[in-house]
């Protein structure tokens, strides 16, 4: 598992548990950043194993 996808998962873990809003929305910020990043890698690792075969 992309470690990404790890740092966004517990990014949106402590957006849902913080009580504030503004580092609720920060982490959010983050946490979409980082699955962004991790659905990019995992797209760019299909399409190089689509090119394999």
């Amino acid at each position: 598992m992309d470690v990404s996808a790890l740092i966004g998962a517990f990014c949106v873990i402590v957006s849902y548990l913080s009580p504030d809003f503004m580092v609720s929305k920060f982490f959010v910020v983050v946490a979409v950043f980082f699955l962004a990043k991790a659905i990019r890698s995992i797209v760019l690792l299909l399409k190089h194993r689509q090119y394999e075969l």
